[in-house]
């Protein structure tokens, strides 16, 4: 299905942008791409977020770009290192997951609980988003 973003996010609601395919168990991208067009954006409350990424045998790896949207102007930045997970890898001032394997990928680790909102996006038709995951921890020292 092609699926237009409406642009305001509710909490805890995915909002797609893009051809997509919904299966039984995963949203999976529809088409390649060439400039991370299509995307998978999500509004949270949380600390952590983390995406669960199949990678069927077979298909060659592939990266998921992930950015953050500024909710004040609504413009979109790649993770600084201060709140990114431990899969996040930069390559030309962008953040991205790079899927190697099927596993759950760590996106976000902030230090405080807050509203955030992510996008997902790949430019390979392979992407599918089987399920994600929020913190609301707290650490004690």
């Amino acid at each position: 299905m092609d699926y237009t973003d409406p642009g305001d996010h509710f909490n805890q609601a995915m909002f797609l942008q893009g051809s997509w395919l919904n299966g039984r168990e995963a949203i999976k991208h529809g088409r390649a791409t060439e400039n991370y067009e299509d995307y998978i954006a999500m509004r949270v409350f949380a600390r952590s977020a983390n995406i669960v990424i199949d990678l069927e045998d077979g298909v060659e790896p592939f990266t998921v770009k992930v950015s953050v949207t500024d909710l004040d102007t609504g413009v979109d930045r790649p993770l600084d290192e201060s709140e990114a997970g431990v899969d996040i890898v930069y390559q030309d001032g962008e953040s991205f997951l790079e899927v190697v394997e099927g596993r759950m990928y760590f996106a976000l680790s902030r230090s405080e609980f807050g509203e955030t909102e992510l996008k997902f996006s790949s430019n390979s038709p392979e992407f599918a988003l089987f399920a994600m995951t929020f913190g609301a921890y707290l650490t004690v020292d």
